[in-house]
């Protein structure tokens, strides 16, 4: 048993350090372009290209289903324009209950500035939503969020499984007299209830709040 989590804990150091290396192909996303993932055989769907990613933004009914496998087969660039995190629709927070597998690709994304809640890649990764082996890189800085994370602000009963984060994660959220706090980490803001298992984290997290860490 020692030596199986040995091994688990070797492998993912060194699969941060991989992390680190040159990339892949990579699609550049325009900050305009949206187009709808491609079908490989129900439920599965592959991600070619950065519009195709950012097709999600505003996609609430076809990812909510629960259903559905989102396959990333590319690595991708957000752009330096500030990311609008996967489940915020019309200013409401919808969480992501389908399935991202990653494959080992990297995503490039920037928040700058942000003052909504539920910061990260995603907003929220809902009940039995999921997000795999995927690596996170750029820089999130928000000065009046809550619930900030790399992957996501809130895992909320879902699963983040083999991610790593590189990015810098940031909120210079603090209210002395609220009984809530920043709540800020590498991989997620909070996890409720919900899975995060073999993921690392290499940027910096910073916040001058309560309940800042890794995950």
């Amino acid at each position: 048993m020692k030596r199986t989590m040995k091994l688990k804990l070797l492998f993912l150091a060194l699969l941060c350090t991989v992390a680190q290396g040159a990339w892949a192909q990579v699609s550049v996303w325009d900050g305009k372009s949206k187009e709808p993932p491609v079908p490989v055989g129900w439920p599965v769907y592959a991600i070619k290209n950065a519009a195709q990613f950012a097709w999600l933004i505003d996609r609430p009914s076809d990812y909510m289903s629960g259903k559905i496998y989102y396959r990333l087969d590319t690595d991708l660039d957000m752009g330096d324009q500030t990311w609008t995190p996967i489940g915020y629709i019309n200013g409401e927070v919808q969480g992501f209950y389908s399935h991202l597998l990653g494959q080992g690709h990297t995503i490039r994304i920037n928040i700058r500035g942000a003052t909504k809640n539920y910061q990260g890649l995603f907003a929220r990764i809902g009940f039995e939503g999921s997000v795999d082996n995927i690596h996170v890189i750029g820089k999130i800085s928000c000065s009046k969020s809550r619930l900030v994370g790399g992957i996501a602000g809130e895992n909320d009963g879902g699963s983040i499984s083999n991610c790593w984060v590189s990015a810098d994660v940031s909120s210079d959220w603090r209210e002395a007299a609220s009984a809530y706090t920043a709540k800020v980490g590498g991989i997620v803001g909070e996890n409720n209830h919900g899975t995060i298992e073999y993921c690392c984290v290499t940027g910096d997290v910073t916040n001058n709040d309560a309940d800042v860490g890794t995950t």
